[in-house]
């Protein structure tokens, strides 16, 4: 029976020699295949990283560029009808019904304009400001039909469209 007893005490010390032969040889490999995964990861992670932020900084450089475009061009448009503005009211040959209807047409046939506004100062284009001041009814409302060519109170030219 000794022998059996010393016969399990050498199967034992084998099987924990081999375990350790194994752990030995298995542990480095698996380390440094996690750690090889971890730096793939992290390259990876990082290029998607700078891809996107380099898509970003194109995609925005491409709008703000677009942007700057397409304001530049309208403010010319619009420096160059305040000169001709200038130049009607120089020449004082035109009336204000027309010049309105060009200015609208002249807003409406440009896209790239949403909004703006046309001001005089008082009595600056026609001289002609108090005939265009609209009286109040009786519920307090403006009843002359001559007040879109100017400001219902005070007849002057301002004009949004």
């Amino acid at each position: 029976m000794m022998k059996q007893s010393g016969y399990g005490k050498k199967a034992e010390r084998s099987l924990s020699l081999k375990t350790k032969i194994m752990l030995s040889t298995l542990l480095p490999v698996c380390v440094s295949f996690v750690l090889i995964i971890v730096v793939i990861l992290l390259t990876l992670n990082n290029f998607a990283n700078q891809t996107a932020k380099s898509r970003f900084l194109q995609t925005s450089q491409k709008y703000a560029y677009n942007f700057e475009i397409r304001i530049g061009n309208s403010l010319n448009y619009l420096s160059i009808l305040r000169s001709e503005l200038e130049n009607r009211v120089r020449l004082k040959d035109t009336d204000r019904v027309t010049l309105q209807k060009k200015i609208f047409d002249i807003f409406s046939n440009y896209g790239s304009l949403d909004g703006s506004s046309v001001y005089f100062d008082t009595n600056e284009y026609d001289r002609k400001d108090e005939s265009f001041i609209s009286k109040l009814n009786d519920e307090g409302k403006y009843m002359n039909p001559q007040n879109a060519y100017g400001t219902a109170s005070s007849g002057r030219i301002a004009w949004y469209f």
